[in-house]
């Protein structure tokens, strides 16, 4: 009980501290600004997806059937459509 006039003071003073740093008036949080990177043409943005995911491992389940990049010749174009030779499609 000592220091409770201490503890209450300093309670306070860090409440006061908290609601003026979270809510200061006056702040622009309620626009949202405009992102540089949000506005990516698909001609940039798609052949970067699609060389990303040929460096990758690439699966087609086909009737049960799986075929991957190794074996088969098939990607994702630049459209990001996937690729493939007609033989897989007509054999499975």
């Amino acid at each position: 009980m000592h220091y409770s006039k201490r503890f209450i003071a300093f309670g306070g003073i860090v409440a006061i501290a908290f609601l003026i740093k979270y809510n200061i008036p006056g702040a622009e949080y309620e626009q949202i600004g405009s992102f540089r990177g949000a506005s990516l043409e698909a001609e940039t943005w798609n052949p970067l997806i699609a060389s990303s995911v040929n460096d990758n491992l690439l699966s087609v389940i086909i009737d049960n059937k799986q075929y991957t990049n190794e074996k088969y010749k098939f990607y994702m174009d630049d459209n990001l459509d996937i690729m493939m030779p007609v033989s897989i499609l007509r054999d499975a």
